[in-house]
């Protein structure tokens, strides 16, 4: 015992630490994982805030006009439409609407034209009280770098003589329902 206890002093006189050492120490890979899980908690974040494609403009859409909120799902209209659907009689079909569905599922979006695609439709499963028995399907137009509606599906227009889409879409990308 008292051999022992010499060695064990030996060892803490010589001020070696006889244990084993890992060659990374945990801190820095305890460390090293808490930044990537930051970093990619961060990425997700930046891009679910920055998508704006075609479904996301749709979602969006159908969220303002559950709101009540028609300058925010007015903006979301083209041109073309703005150009033919006054601000005015828009809000007060929005503000007058009965049960709108509250939100969509995304069933598919096909694009159209050359890359980058022109125009997309968006065919989505509605939610909530006033959603179509049936999936919609939604025209939609690239203006710059954002996607817009760029007309109503037949059972969705806002009030009788609301466009229904833009004429020179493909067949592929029209929004006959």
């Amino acid at each position: 015992m008292e051999a022992d206890d010499a060695g064990r002093a030996g060892g803490e006189e010589s001020g070696r630490d006889d244990r084993p050492r890992a060659s990374i120490p945990i801190t820095i890979i305890a460390i090293s994982l808490a930044v990537g899980v930051a970093a990619v908690s961060v990425l997700i974040f930046v891009l679910s805030k920055k998508t704006t494609g075609p479904g996301q403009v749709v979602r969006a859409y159908y969220e303002a006009v559950s709101d009540r909120d028609c300058d925010g799902a007015y903006r979301l209209l083209s041109r073309p439409v703005r150009s033919e659907v006054s601000r005015d009689r828009f809000c007060r079909a929005v503000r007058g609407a009965g049960d709108v569905p509250t939100g969509v599922i995304i069933e598919t979006v096909t694009g159209c034209g050359e890359p980058p695609a022109r125009f997309a439709r968006v065919e989505v499963q509605e939610l909530g009280s006033g959603a179509a028995l049936s999936n919609v399907k939604w025209q939609m137009i690239r203006e710059g770098g954002s996607w817009r509606v760029a007309g109503f599906p037949p059972d969705r227009l806002p009030f009788p003589g609301a466009p229904p889409g833009i004429p020179e879409a493909p067949e592929a990308c029209a929004a006959v329902s």
